[in-house]
């Protein structure tokens, strides 16, 4: 989705095992981040976990695409992700831009 500059896929077996994610997280696996995008600049990894966008629970691509979908230009997203490699869940706000 380049609105938000963010490629993702759903949780499987083997993302948790690489990001050795608890067993209780429901979220997409981000797997890409444009350069240069508002996701590269809201300081979003490859390998977060994104749980929520606007406190809207994100448990499967489809609900990403819908949420992303809604967002328009100018608008500010809140977004809730786990970040493995700090082992902790963060906030993270993400204006949405129109490149």
């Amino acid at each position: 989705d380049m609105l938000l500059g963010l490629t993702v896929r759903d949780l499987d077996a083997q993302a948790f095992n690489r990001y050795a994610l608890p067993a209780s997280t429901r979220g997409v696996l981000i797997t890409r981040v444009e350069p240069l995008s508002a996701a590269s600049e809201a300081g979003l990894q490859r390998g977060d976990v994104l749980l929520e966008i606007n406190r809207k629970a994100v448990a499967s691509v489809a609900d990403y695409r819908r949420a992303a979908g809604a967002a328009r230009v100018g608008d500010i997203l809140t977004l809730f992700l786990y970040a493995p490699e700090a082992g902790q869940r963060q906030l993270k706000t993400l204006r949405v831009d129109d490149r």
